[in-house]
């Protein structure tokens, strides 16, 4: 039967970029982390968030959302980070580049940079996570929730979000919308997923769409499906229906 549709279609309807763009996205592999893109985004892509042996309930947006409610970590590690033993430690504290923290406001972020010092090789890793100062731990504990958030909450709607993709390009190539009305649904979508997230994140949502974003962005998509180039497009479609 879908051999049978497939017949049907015209490939045509869609310029080469379109499709070229298409079989790129669907060739990635959304378990496979070790893209360019995501490298050079997420430097902490390949670091351990438990303990060898031990797993963590993945998150769903409203658990990062809750997790959130008791950041800044003062004084106090969160989990997963209290559960981690020296040499899950070592791992994350022996980055040495300058993390810059994105909760902090945008004029703020300017001079909010925070630099892990060199510490002593005969210290134990432990004990240097257990001394960190205020913003040392910050700078760590945002790490942390960049990488849950980017490995656990948002794989499902990116998978969403190329299937979507994928219909509403097929639905051209069959005649049924044009390539116009295709990147318009798919803004649609976008702009529902930001207004679930609005309501799960409240008061944390303008930073954590910027985050999504980033996440999103570092996967593969067609020519003229990336958020940036929906939202320019279709700026009307700010206040869309849910």
């Amino acid at each position: 039967m879908r051999n049978v549709i497939a017949s049907h279609a015209d490939p045509a309807l869609v310029p080469l970029k379109v499709r070229a763009g298409l079989a790129k996205m669907l060739a990635q592999d959304l378990t496979d982390p070790r893209t360019v893109a995501v490298r050079k985004e997420f430097p902490d892509w390949n670091k351990p968030l438990t303990t060898f042996g031990q797993r963590i309930q993945p998150w769903q947006p409203r658990d990062a959302a809750a997790w959130l409610r008791r950041f800044p970590p003062i004084g106090r590690l969160l989990h997963p980070m209290d559960t981690w033993d020296g040499a899950t430690a070592a791992l994350w504290l022996n980055d040495r580049e300058p993390i810059l923290s994105g909760l902090a406001g945008k004029d703020e972020a300017d001079s909010t940079l925070v630099a892990f010092e060199s510490s002593d090789p005969w210290k134990p890793s432990l004990e240097v996570l257990h001394t960190l100062d205020e913003l040392e731990l910050e700078a760590l504990a945002y790490r942390v929730f960049v990488e849950r958030l980017r490995r656990e909450a948002m794989p499902s709607y990116v998978s969403e979000r190329r299937i979507q993709v994928r219909k509403a390009i097929e639905l051209v190539t069959f005649g049924y919308q044009t390539l116009q009305e295709a990147r318009r649904s798919m803004r649609i979508h976008d702009h529902r997923r930001i207004r679930s997230f609005s309501r799960v994140f409240d008061e944390n949502q303008e930073w954590i769409y910027d985050l999504c974003h980033r996440i999103v962005a570092a996967y593969a998509w067609p020519d003229g499906f990336t958020e940036p180039e929906l939202w320019s497009e279709f700026p009307d479609l700010h206040e869309a229906p849910q």
